[in-house]
């Protein structure tokens, strides 16, 4: 009998939409629930989160179990809904998996690697521009988006830092790329940051090929580069894996062609696709506050089309695009997918991994009545900071108040980490 009740109950459960990941505030909503009910359903699954945390999808799907529900993942973009970059990156991947017929879009490759390894000299050469002597001490700070063409085909590169210090950069990087350029010197292997992205590059699964640059050198070695790299799971084809090998010079610009070749005929495999019809959606790669222009954002167009006059949020900010440039600095009136815009007309510099989403006027206006958009940053940041406070507690430490100024927020954050 009791088996039977227990069946019942299962077949009476309710079926919700869950969007992943979500917030704490908005899954109660989704429930019809007051938000202390599923804070105390959390709590005893040994969650600690607030109202404006957010949890995975997998999370609430638990939770909503206990609490009498049936779950699946919401996968539409509602209006109003405030879009996080785990949320467009599930939107992207459900768009390239499925069966439905959409045009082709260029691969956006990474270029990652250890520091001082020539990642921006490899940009610069694919470029026949002058990258590396605009960063400091040569040392790229933050991300660059730019395109090139090689037979026909557009090609869009994001130039991240290899500085220990950027490592959260550089997972941004590796998260929105399409393929993965490895760059290793060949007189130096594999160093920490080369193993810290080959990490990245297993965990995301992005598909990846090796530079191993500065052949020209004298102290060149090779098969010790290779011999390295196997030694962390990245087998070369030429040792019977399956991982595109280059052997360049940056500097000298060997084996460029051949690199963009290799990025060709990788993205040809993956068949990438996109649809370009609907509103775009983009992530912010970084912004600043341009005392003549104004607030301005570098934004990498994932799906959709974004136009001049269209009215957007971003992150927590809102704004019109009243002007778009693409990486050549010229004034364009729309990029579709894999195009890295400049945009101008946002009320404020959004903060990086910011979305930019099309809404309408009248939500934009209904949002700012009730006191401006909610979203659930910060989660980590505010922990690892109380630990930090915890730990200083009865040492002998002196204090000191002071006010940090960077160019553009991803070299603020790297110092934020420190």
């Amino acid at each position: 009998m009791t088996d039977k009740k227990e069946q019942e109950k299962k077949e009476e459960k309710k079926n919700v939409k869950i969007p992943n990941p979500v917030m704490v505030k908005k899954f109660a909503e989704i429930l019809g629930l007051p938000v202390s009910d599923v804070i105390t359903e959390l709590m005893k699954n040994g969650i600690m989160a607030t109202i404006n945390e957010e949890i995975d999808f997998e999370t609430a799907t638990i939770i909503a179990e206990d609490l009498g529900f049936s779950a699946e993942e919401d996968l539409e973009v509602h209006e109003g809904e405030v879009l996080t970059l785990e949320r467009l990156l599930d939107i992207c991947r459900k768009e390239q998996d499925s069966d439905e017929k959409l045009p082709e879009r260029a691969p956006v490759v990474t270029i990652l690697g250890h520091v001082d390894h020539g990642k921006t000299t490899l940009l610069d050469a694919i470029r026949q521009g002058n990258v590396a002597s605009h960063e400091a001490g040569g040392i790229t700070q933050h991300i660059s988006a730019y395109q090139v063409k090689k037979r026909g085909k557009t090609i869009t590169f994001i130039d991240t830092p290899g500085h220990e210090a950027f490592s959260a950069m550089r997972e941004r990087g590796v998260s929105i790329a399409d393929i993965a350029i490895l760059v290793v010197a060949a007189d130096d292997g594999v160093r920490p940051q080369t193993k810290e992205v080959i990490s990245y590059l297993k965990d995301k699964k992005i598909p990846t090929i090796v530079a191993i640059n500065k052949i020209d050198k004298p102290e060149a070695n090779l098969p010790k580069v290779k011999q390295e790299l196997a030694e962390h799971d990245i087998v070369i084809e030429e040792w019977g894996g399956e991982v595109v090998c280059n052997e360049i010079s940056a500097k000298n610009k060997i084996g460029i062609d051949e690199i963009l070749d290799s990025i060709l005929l990788v993205s040809e495999v993956l068949e990438l696709k996109a649809d370009d019809k609907s509103d775009g959606l983009g992530v912010v790669l970084e912004s600043h506050l341009d005392p003549k222009k104004g607030p301005i954002a570098t934004v990498l167009v994932k799906t959709g089309t974004l136009k001049v006059g269209q009215d957007v949020m971003v992150g927590k900010t809102f704004g019109r695009i009243k002007r778009m440039e693409n990486y050549a600095g010229k004034q364009i009136d729309s990029a579709g997918p894999s195009t890295p815009v400049v945009i101008m007309g946002i009320q404020k510099a959004p903060e990086v991994n910011d979305i930019v989403q099309v809404a309408k006027k009248e939500t934009i206006s209904k949002i700012k009545s009730k006191g401006g958009l909610e979203t659930g940053d910060g989660k980590s940041k505010i922990k690892s900071k109380n630990d930090l406070y915890q730990n200083m507690e009865g040492e002998d430490f002196k204090k000191l108040n002071i006010i940090v100024k960077a160019d553009v927020p991803g070299s603020l954050e790297a110092i934020d980490q420190i």
